[in-house]
């Protein structure tokens, strides 16, 4: 091969690396950007502050067992829905634990706050004479009409089988919707805390009820 052809490939095979080199360097920057421009993941919880006492807790011990969910809710993705049927969830809001979780916690939480029973024991117990079972039925921003936190949960009180015979189990659907002030996370956030606040305070108002019933009739 002559020098000076030599010299062309040489110059060619330069050219193509450097070429090469600045679209790898371009496509780097693109991806780099790309990353940069993508939002941070943001978590909420539910918050609000815990009831006060009520006066003379019932003489009897509640257990308040893992709550479940419908399967659209057993996330922590944030659901929105609009219409009847479209259902989405938000890239980049997310609930610090699923929605039952969170719900259960504060309904045990409120129970201790307002003394409602002489002791609220948790995890298998036989030292429990009445259990709170639950379904999350709905946990959603409806946004049909501006924003608005949807929450829909079924309770059963029961007697425990440990204490024996009782009153018939309480169903009781609660339902509780918030207007949210703007569509922000935070402020959906603090219509749910409000909504999951109205539907524990008409949960413990029934549980009293229930338990003052069953009781006034058992031969204890």
């Amino acid at each position: 091969m002559s020098r000076r052809r030599r010299k062309n490939v040489m110059t060619r095979f330069a050219t193509s690396a450097t070429l090469c080199l600045l679209s790898m360097a371009l496509l780097s920057g693109c991806f780099s950007l790309g990353r940069a421009s993508v939002p941070p993941v943001t978590r909420y919880r539910l918050a609000y502050p815990a009831p006060t006492p009520r006066g003379t807790p019932i003489p009897a011990n509640v257990q308040v067992l893992p709550l479940r969910s419908a399967a659209m809710y057993d996330r922590v993705d944030v659901v929105y829905r609009e219409g009847a049927h479209r259902v989405e969830t938000y890239n980049y809001r997310r609930w610090g634990a699923q929605p039952a979780r969170m719900v259960r916690d504060l309904i045990e939480r409120d129970l201790v706050a307002a003394e409602v029973a002489q002791a609220v024991v948790g995890g298998p117990s036989l030292a429990a004479d009445y259990v709170l079972d639950g379904v999350v039925e709905e946990f959603e921003e409806r946004v049909d009409d501006g924003c608005s936190a949807h929450v829909r949960i079924r309770f059963v009180i029961a007697r425990s089988a440990a204490a024996g015979r009782g009153a018939p189990p309480l169903q009781r659907v609660y339902e509780a919707d918030e207007v949210c002030l703007d569509d922000g996370g935070d402020d959906l956030a603090s219509a749910m805390s409000r909504a999951v606040a109205s539907i524990s305070e008409k949960l413990r108002a029934d549980l009293v009820d229930f338990a003052d019933d069953d009781l006034s009739g058992s031969p204890r």
